[in-house]
């Protein structure tokens, strides 16, 4: 099963991308929205940020939330503090944030609870409900209707050609993608692993069988893949008429443990009928809940994260979706995971959805996130 937003895992790919950082002062981006009170900005930054940069100590030796109680900015100091921010980190004056603040709605948040803290934040985040502001980071991309998704289209398209055409796309996303391939699986898989030599083993036959099941290995391959999948999607795509009998359709679950930034994202498309989530990632499902639930479990405490558990609804089969064991009545007869016990769907780049609901459950301090899928037709 695959894992929701790490601590560390977008820097190198978000501040290429963004350029994170004034070349006047050396401060991020996101420090100077904080420094401003531009809560909206932050907001809109937050989904590419790790909770280690919202942390940075800048070039002045302050952090963001020290800036943020310094100026009395309540908005931008709830959302660090329900982020999970550092509250005792000290500045170059050996002060804390709290001690930076003479506003008392800003001390009062330091003893708020997560649930408490999250509520509050509610009505910030409603600043960020419109068509504009479709969520778009590594996991996920919003659209305002099905008619606006256009790459997602073009990939099915391309994987669902035929001809000269079709052969000519396989022996160049082959021949390209299995030198990045190549590549990362070094990067991630020491020699000293003891999946090693299994991993090359998948690699080397150059077949989209076994890159799933090298996706499967409990490697650094299939984290790494959360920030780059280019070269996997790729050859999965245009290859999945193979996979064809293994299209899924029925219900599947995914655990994780998300900041609740992450979870607003989602709850984005809940807000205008006709919005669409369009997956940017390999997420990792099962057919059993507790299996799901399980994973959520194990993870990682994280005092800024909640237990989400999703549930995804197939109407009909669904070529993004694929199932990873056996299943004799689909003439399915081989294991594409190394724990056939999971019942993993494996669910693709460039699946669509639609977000039936939103809710956080008392009882369980559980959030559960429903979706179902939306078919591409072309």
């Amino acid at each position: 099963m695959g894992s929701s937003c790490s601590s560390n895992g977008k820097v190198n790919k978000n501040e290429d991308r963004l350029k994170l950082f004034e070349p006047r002062t050396g401060n991020s981006l996101w420090y100077k929205a904080c420094q401003e009170g531009n809560h909206v900005r932050l907001m809109i930054m937050l989904p590419c940020l790790t909770l280690d940069q919202l942390n940075r100590k800048e070039q002045n030796g302050s952090t963001c939330l020290h800036v943020a109680c310094h100026r009395n900015h309540f908005n931008i100091a709830l959302i660090l503090v329900s982020c999970g921010c550092d509250r005792n980190v000290k500045n170059k004056f050996g002060l804390t944030p709290l001690e930076e603040t003479t506003c008392e709605k800003i001390r009062s948040l330091f003893s708020y609870d997560r649930t408490f803290l999250n509520s509050l934040c509610d009505t910030v985040y409603s600043a960020l409900e419109s068509d504009q502001d479709a969520p778009n980071n590594k996991f996920l991309m919003g659209h305002v209707s099905v008619d606006n998704v256009y790459e997602a289209k073009e990939m099915v398209k391309a994987y669902r050609s035929t001809g000269i055409k079709k052969i000519y796309m396989i022996k160049q996303v082959t021949t390209d993608s299995y030198v990045q391939l190549r590549k990362i699986v070094n990067r991630c898989i020491p020699p000293e692993d003891k999946c090693r030599s299994e991993a090359i083993e998948y690699l080397d036959k150059h077949d989209p069988f076994a890159l799933i099941k090298l996706y499967t290995l409990e490697t650094g391959f299939y984290r790494y893949l959360q920030n780059d999948n280019a070269s996997f999607t790729a050859n999965i795509f245009i290859n999945l008429a193979k996979f064809q009998n293994r299209a899924f359709k029925g219900r599947t679950y995914r655990g994780a443990k998300m900041a609740y930034f992450d979870i607003k994202a989602w709850d984005w498309a809940t807000k205008k009928p006709g919005r669409i989530i369009e997956t940017q990632t390999f997420m990792s499902t099962s057919e059993l809940e507790q299996v799901a639930k399980n994973f959520a479990e194990q993870s990682p405490l994280s005092e800024n994260k909640m237990k989400v558990l999703f549930i995804l609804d197939f109407p009909e089969p669904c070529d993004t979706a694929i199932k990873l064991t056996k299943d004799e009545s689909k003439n399915i007869k081989e294991d594409l995971t190394t724990i056939p016990s999971e019942k993993e769907v494996l669910v693709t780049p460039y699946t669509l959805f639609e977000v039936a609901s939103v809710n956080f459950i008392d009882d369980t301090k559980w959030y559960r996130i429903h979706l179902t899928n939306i078919p591409i037709r072309l």
